[in-house]
Formats: C-alpha cells, structure tokens, sequence
C-alpha cells in the first residue's frame, strides 16, 4: 500500500474517532443520555463515608428525585442538569454557573440537613441552572409527547386509508360477481326450453 494512502486513512480513522468519542461537559463518568430516570440504588444499600465519616441517606431521593448515584465515583449528581448538558440541551451560561453537584459531584455531607439554610441540595434545587435544566426537560418531552400523538394519528390515518381501500376492492368484487352470476342466470333462461306439453288419453 502506498505510504501517503496509509497515512490518509490513519488520519482518517483518527479524525473519525474524535468526533465519536463521549464527551460529557460535567465530570460524571456514567454516560445518562440514554437513561430515563436516575440511578438511585434500593433501600439498605451500603453508601461510602466520606472524610467527615458522614453517609448518604436514602431519604433524599425521595425528597430530591433528581440526584443520581455515579457508581464509578461515588458521588451524588443532579441526573436533570447533566442530561441537560450532554444533550446540548444547555446554555453557555449554565454550562458556565452550575454548581459542583453538575461539575464534580457531591458528597460533603456536612451541611445536608433540609433544616439547614445553607443546605447544598436544597440550593441546587433552587438555582436558575437547575431551573432551566428542569424547563428544557419538561419541554422535550412535550414535545416528545406531541410527536407521538402526531404519529399515532398519522398511522391512524393511513390505517383508516388501507381499510376503506380494501373494502372499495370488496365491494368492487361483489360487483362484479354479482354481474357475472345476474349474466349467467339470463343465458340459462333464454336457453331454457320447457317440456312439451304432456296429452292424456
């Protein structure tokens, strides 16, 4: 093989390779877009302490349902802000300004009580990323709602369609066997001879 053809398909395959490799623009190593719903391990799951010796508690899904448990990490991130993001469903802006429950994860534990002013998930809650994050995602799937009311309708349609031609091309055969048969008893009564009178003696 020619070298420059050799080194054309290598950059090639290289140039190909980039622009299919999984880029997250936060730190989550799990890849979300594909998820429809956070990882959130079952009750008696053993968390990891942290270097205060604190613990995640299982509480807070319930009371956050956005928080999803990165295996890899060991860390707690918001599963709504991330698929956000990895869908380009994000703007610069809050690409720029989300917190570490987005960029790094979370689990500094110390201050997590819901009682707390300052409590880290509770603010999240409340930020305008979270805010738009949420919005975006109420609106994809509206939208994804409406594409498939459309398609439904539109199958319903083209169903309706195929069915009224087929009875067309029924009704057209019943026509026609209708004719045909009509056509066949004429010619049996105009070949239809009666028998001759019978004369009794």
């Amino acid at each position: 093989m020619n070298k420059l053809v050799f080194i054309s398909i290598i950059r090639g395959f290289l140039t190909f390779s980039h622009l299919n490799t999984y880029h997250n623009p936060f730190s989550l190593n799990s890849d979300v877009r594909h998820l429809n719903a956070p990882n959130q391990p079952p009750i008696g799951f053993s968390y990891e302490h942290n270097k205060n010796g604190r613990k995640f508690a299982h509480k807070y899904f319930k009371m956050y349902p956005w928080i999803h448990y990165d295996e890899e990490s060991k860390k707690k991130f918001c599963f709504t802000c991330c698929k956000a993001a990895e869908v380009n469903n994000l703007s610069e802006k809050s690409l720029n300004d989300a917190d570490n429950i987005c960029k790094q994860g979370f689990d500094n534990w110390k201050k997590i009580g819901e009682k707390l002013k300052d409590c880290r998930l509770k603010q999240h809650d409340g930020c305008n990323v979270h805010m738009e994050a949420m919005d975006r995602d109420i609106n994809a799937k509206e939208d994804n709602q409406q594409n498939i009311i459309q398609m439904t309708a539109s199958a319903a349609e083209s169903q309706r369609r195929t069915n009224r031609k087929n009875l067309l091309s029924v009704l057209e055969t019943i026509k026609l066997l209708g004719i045909k048969i009509t056509n066949q008893i004429s010619q049996i009564l105009r070949n239809f001879q009666p028998p001759p009178p019978i004369h009794c003696h």
